[in-house]
């Protein structure tokens, strides 16, 4: 496993964390993975939403520049839309 050390936390998120670890029932460590395991996880809908902004923002840009037309976008792949190798939640 992993480890993070994180500098220059003021002592009022310290403190604010330790309550918060503490209504849960949790060491301030538990409680700090917790978060940010929960920060760190994307459900298939909430990635869905994200490439659609990214489209939308992209396809109101100019594509003429140096890599010139940039085309469609690319097919999805007919195994992961019949549930071999898609993504899970």
């Amino acid at each position: 496993m992993s480890h993070l050390l994180i500098r220059d936390l003021e002592v009022g998120t310290i403190e604010r964390l330790k309550l918060r670890a503490q209504r849960h029932g949790r060491s301030l460590q538990e409680e700090v993975r917790a978060i940010l395991q929960a920060a760190a996880t994307i459900s298939i809908s909430e990635a869905g939403s994200v490439a659609e902004q990214w489209q939308r923002k992209l396809a109101s840009q100019n594509t003429s520049g140096p890599a010139g037309d940039l085309g469609d976008p690319p097919r999805p792949n007919p195994a992961c839309a019949s549930g071999r190798g898609a993504a899970r939640e």
